[in-house]
């Protein structure tokens, strides 16, 4: 969505179809290609993650309350994602907002989500869950500034992505969250 060419020191999935598309083919967008396989490609894996997480060897009701869990911070994160498209090229967004996007769009899936599936599927009791579920919180929170901060502040080279394009937004509008 943010439209950078570059993660981790590599160009990202939709930018290497892109370039591949334009070697291969005499006509047609090679842009528009690279993003459609790049989604399509997300799907595919989304849906492959869950048909193994179906096939594991721990109990099938933890198996269903992890997918249902897993299911729940998927939609959660789309409800980020929108937010975030939906702020593009606004200004004076209140920083509440901006704690609640940054909520659904990092710490529901990296930290949060995947913490809280574990202790799921190790059949941790609810009050163990709650506790791994505010750790999480606090470390997505942590590593959100943080990434947010580089994001402006950081060397291109060290970080391996574009700095900047926070701020620009996608298609490369111009963002200012205050």
């Amino acid at each position: 969505i943010d439209q950078d060419p570059l993660r981790r020191g590599r160009p990202t999935i939709h930018k290497r179809y892109e370039r591949m598309n334009r070697k291969n083919r005499s006509s047609g967008d090679a842009r528009k290609t690279g993003k459609d396989m790049a989604i399509l490609g997300g799907d595919l894996l989304g849906t492959l993650a869950s048909k193994m997480s179906i096939g594991t060897d721990f109990p099938p009701d933890r198996k269903i309350r992890a997918l249902r869990y897993l299911f729940d911070k998927t939609y959660l994160l789309g409800l980020g994602e929108l937010m975030d498209v939906h702020f593009t090229g606004r200004i004076n967004i209140p920083a509440k907002r901006i704690l609640q996007l940054n909520y659904l769009k990092t710490t529901t899936y990296s930290t949060e989500g995947p913490l809280v599936i574990g202790a799921i599927l190790a059949g941790a009791s609810a009050e163990q869950k709650k506790i791994i579920a505010t750790y999480g919180k606090i470390i997505g929170e942590s590593f959100q500034i943080t990434d947010d901060t580089l994001g402006i502040f950081g060397d291109h080279q060290v970080l391996g992505k574009t700095v900047g394009s926070d701020l620009r937004g996608t298609e490369g509008r111009d963002r200012l969250f205050l």
